[in-house]
Parts: C-alpha cells; sequence; structure tokens
C-alpha cells in the first residue's frame, strides 16, 4: 500500500507523537494532543507502511472583529519525506476543510515562515519579539491578588470598541481551556481591585538554569498604555521572587513594544514570524501589522 492521507483519528497520537520528538527533539504527551484537539480542529496525517510521516493541524479560531482564523500548528514532515510535495499536499487538505476561513495564520520560525510563502503564498507582515525584564519596579501597588488558575476561575471580558486593534477572540471558554485545562503548564491570575487581570506562567530553562516568568495574557478596560504599564508592573512585582527575568510578546511598533519600552524590557535573540493569507480582497487590510496585538496566549503550545 503506497502513500495515504487522511484525516487524523486519536489512534494516531502515538505516531503523532514519535513524529514530534524524532523531528525536532519535542516531546508532546497523549494528553496534549487530546487538550488540541478538544475545540474545533482539524489534522490531517500521511501515513507510509504504518509509520505517520506527516501531519498538518488547522485550529479554528475567532478573531474579535467576528472573521474565522485558521491558526496553522503541527506542521511536521519527517527528513525522508522532505521536498517530495508532501507538506503542500496535507496544507491543502488542511486548509481547503473548512469552508468559512477568512484568514490563515501561523506564528512560526525561519523554516516555518519559508515553508508557508513558498508553498501557500503566505505574507510575513512582521517579526514578533521576544522581550525581556530583568528586575522590577520597587513600588507596590498591593491593589491585586495572585491566585492559580483551575477550572472554578472566572474570566471577565470587557467590551473592545470598533476602533481597537484586531486581536484573537479570548472569551471565558476559550481561557477556561487554554489555561485552566492545558496538559503541561499551570497558570496563574494576578487580578486587580478593577477586575482587570493578567495570566502569567513561571518555567525554568533546563540548560541554563534561568527562571523566566511570561505575561501570556491580559484583560483591560481600554487598551491604552498607562493601564497596561500598571497591569503589567503588579505582574512584575508578583514574580519578582521566584523569577529572573519576565517576558512579552510584542510586534515591533506597536503599543506593546512601546510599553514594554518604557518599563526597561529589552528584545532578546528570540523571535517569531507572523504569517498570514487572507482569502478576500476586503480583508487584505489584515495584511498591516500595525493592526494586530499578539499575545503568547496565541501560541497555542
Amino acid at each position: 500500500m503506497g502513500l495515504q492521507i487522511r484525516k487524523a483519528t486519536a489512534d494516531d497520537i502515538p505516531g503523532m507523537m514519535l513524529l514530534f520528538s524524532s523531528s525536532i527533539a519535542i516531546s508532546k504527551s497523549a494528553s496534549f494532543f487530546q487538550w488540541w484537539n478538544s475545540i474545533p480542529s482539524i489534522t490531517y496525517c500521511a501515513i507510509d507502511q504504518g509509520e505517520l510521516v506527516g501531519m498538518f493541524v488547522v485550529l479554528k479560531r475567532k478573531l474579535i472583529n467576528d472573521l474565522n482564523c485558521g491558526v496553522l500548528m503541527g506542521l511536521l514532515v519527517n527528513r525522508e519525506w522532505r521536498g517530495k510535495g508532501l507538506f503542500r499536499e496535507l496544507g491543502n487538505k488542511a486548509m481547503n476543510y473548512y469552508e468559512d476561513i477568512d484568514i490563515f495564520c501561523c506564528l512560526t520560525n525561519s523554516v516555518g515562515k519559508e515553508a508557508l510563502e513558498k508553498n501557500f503564498n503566505f505574507r510575513t507582515i512582521d517579526t514578533i519579539e521576544t522581550m525581556v525584564l530583568a528586575g522590577h519596579a520597587n513600588v507596590d501597588s498591593h491593589d491585586y491578588i495572585h491566585t492559580p488558575i483551575t477550572s472554578d476561575t472566572r474570566f471577565n471580558n470587557f467590551m473592545m470598541g470598533e476602533g481597537d486593534k484586531v486581536m484573537f477572540l479570548a472569551d471565558e471558554e476559550f481561557r477556561r481551556w487554554r489555561f485552566a485545562g492545558h496538559p503541561r503548564y499551570l497558570y496563574s491570575m494576578i487580578r486587580k481591585d478593577s477586575d482587570e487581570f493578567v495570566v502569567i506562567n513561571k518555567y525554568c530553562d533546563t540548560e541554563t538554569k534561568m527562571r523566566y516568568g511570561d505575561i501570556v495574557d491580559f484583560e483591560t478596560e481600554a487598551l491604552e498604555e498607562d493601564r497596561l504599564i500598571n497591569l503589567f508592573n503588579d505582574a512584575c512585582l508578583s514574580l519578582a521572587k521566584d523569577v529572573d527575568r519576565v517576558t512579552i510578546q510584542a510586534i515591533p511598533k506597536s503599543l506593546l513594544h512601546g510599553v514594554g519600552q518604557k518599563m526597561g524590557f529589552v528584545e532578546s535573540n528570540r523571535r517569531h514570524y507572523f504569517c498570514i493569507k487572507v482569502k478576500e480582497p476586503a480583508n487584505e487590510y489584515l495584511y498591516n501589522s500595525s493592526n494586530w496585538l499578539i499575545k503568547w496566549g496565541d501560541y497555542l503550545r
């Protein structure tokens, strides 16, 4: 039997785990793939003589302007099959599965960037910089509480006006899936008296032993510089005793990038590429990176 390309099933999870570990030396548990696919998504896989040799995932998300976005993840082909058109074939199957997708996007590395541009005519509209802060502010506002995120955590949403940035919709249902239900990481919330909040994640780099705290998500009454600085400052203060560095994600020249610079964050040598493909001409304004706000929490990994 020759190469078979089909929709993946739960029985394919062991093969996906092996493909991740052999292709990019990243281990993913069975519970991770089950978690991934518990929101609207489609995974296509390629099977060669019983071995899973390629996969392509599209997770379906809403933007706050009500457009449907197909977020590309798990784009892997093993070494023996690279350069033979399998990546393109898998991608065409997966990206054509949903009929109501308005835009595809991928937050990826340089290899993924080149593959998407070459095979599917994606545009790389900007970089996404990982900004790092060493140290923290000295004045504690004392108007916040820091609690672990559990299945009982409530995530309030403030209404965004028409003139606000394009973002992924992060309503309460999504945030419970993303943070309370994550199979690997334990997230915490820093909530202010105003009900504005930050979601944070702590981890230790096993090689450098450096302890990091990521500002993963946030909710403010308005996307204003002073509000964000105040909120992020509380996050840094709360993290100070447990981490050596605090990180945020920011598109250059964006509001978040400017906030980070004012607080003393600096760009690191780690960056991602923001690649998108818009289906209808009416939505080509999305190719302008200044219209977007991207957070760590938008990386569904």
